[in-house]
């Protein structure tokens, strides 16, 4: 049964029952087929993105929002032209999708995250930050805040008090997880151009961990040695896969559990490498089980420059003045390149649930109980993948690996 099959999809099953018409049934339902078909291509840019960062970093927590890296690409994509948005609607994994497509499917996800449903809290905001005395084109202005319900601020992007503007933004937006995106020196003097993307996600487990049962217990570090964690520990059913080489469970959020916390556990004698190739796969067979979850609680902080990793994976135009073609934002072909994407994430899990937050800035420059019962035990004690899914939408909210919860 593949993930879409096994998360019921609470949230729109709901809206539907209460929808006064069918025209507005048919609407939800168009927003999820348009939302799907981006999160599809998203999944493989999500893994082919995520492979590179943990092979350059393979003992580093890792914490990045796919949701948050697209939407912004997306934003950039639609002012670029030729081959420069080819190289990026192929990278971002929507080579068999239109732009029109594209924007239709952001602009889906976007609107059903304004209904996270009960135990949730969402939210997803873009901004486009101008040079106030370069000219950009209309037309593509209008399709920012259209399709991205972007905030669009002309500005001196070269005062001192722009940068701070800036960071409030992605303060208010992340609820004060994440203050400061850009600093001074991200701003260059042939800047013209700043692309925000801010993602906050705040759910309450569908089945809380009771604080009383919370022991120090041990977390197998990648070296072999052992460190002592603040362990979580209930029992109950629970969406579980297994395979030779791992096993993944599912703790959901809220009453409609619309979004879970997927876990892929590496069995013993297994590394995270052995099964990434997992992540990707299409038999997902998530069954009810009664299992013994133990979680480590934990928080991280991670950012990181995806030039280098974007580059590899065939966006490379894009960054190279005078070939970047982005004409679509301001009418003159070489007149502006990408020169940093840069990202940063903040995760927190707890007995309650999880909070996790994101931005993405882009710079533009110019030029059933078995009997008896059957408890599984799936204790997170040594490193492991994780993603945060939204089954109505399939998309990946935030996905990483935690090699050290400390």
């Amino acid at each position: 049964m593949r993930i879409t099959a096994v998360f019921a999809c609470a949230l729109v099953s709901l809206l539907l029952v209460m929808a006064p018409c069918r025209a507005q049934e048919s609407t939800v339902d168009e927003k999820v087929a348009k939302a799907g078909t981006v999160s599809a291509g998203n999944l493989d840019f999500s893994l082919r993105l995520f492979h590179r960062l943990a092979t350059a970093t393979p003992g580093q927590n890792i914490v990045i929002s796919p949701l948050s890296i697209s939407q912004a690409l997306s934003m950039a994509c639609n002012g670029a032209a030729g081959e420069t948005q080819s190289e990026m609607m192929q990278t971002l994994g929507f080579r068999k999708l239109s732009l029109d497509a594209v924007n239709a499917g952001q602009s889906a996800l976007l609107d059903l995250s304004l209904n996270p449903g009960s135990g949730v809290t969402l939210n997803i905001a873009n901004a486009l930050w101008l040079q106030h005395d370069h000219l950009f084109v209309p037309d593509y202005l209008q399709r920012m805040q259209q399709s991205y319900h972007a905030q669009l601020t002309k500005t001196d992007l070269h005062a001192p008090a722009t940068v701070d503007m800036i960071n409030n933004w992605a303060s208010d937006q992340t609820h004060g997880m994440i203050k400061y995106v850009i600093s001074p020196g991200d701003i260059k003097t042939n800047t013209e151009l700043l692309l925000t993307n801010a993602v906050y996600f705040k759910g309450i487990w569908s089945m809380q961990f009771d604080k009383a049962n919370t022991r120090s217990d041990n977390f197998t570090l990648q070296n072999g040695t052992t460190a002592p964690v603040s362990m979580m520990n209930q029992t109950a059913r629970f969406q579980y896969w297994e395979t030779r080489e791992m096993q993944s469970i599912s703790l959901p959020y809220g009453a409609d559990e619309r979004f879970c916390f997927l876990i892929f556990l590496p069995r013993q004698g297994y590394s995270l490498p052995d099964i990434f190739r997992q992540l990707d796969s299409n038999n997902w067979n998530y069954e009810w089980k009664l299992c013994q979850i133990k979680l480590p609680r934990f928080s991280t902080n991670y950012q990181t420059k995806l030039v280098p990793p974007l580059t590899d994976l065939g966006m490379q135009k894009a960054f190279i003045p005078g070939l970047a073609d982005f004409a679509g934002m301001t009418g003159i072909r070489g007149d502006l390149y990408l020169d940093a994407v840069l990202h940063i994430t903040r995760l927190e899990v707890d007995e309650e649930g999880t909070r996790a937050t994101a931005v993405t800035a882009i710079t533009g420059g110019s030029i059933g109980i078995p009997r008896p019962p059957k408890i599984i035990p799936v204790i997170v004690d040594h490193p492991f993948y994780f993603a945060l899914y939204d089954s109505t939408t399939d998309a990946i909210l935030f996905m990483g690996q935690i090699v050290d919860p400390r």
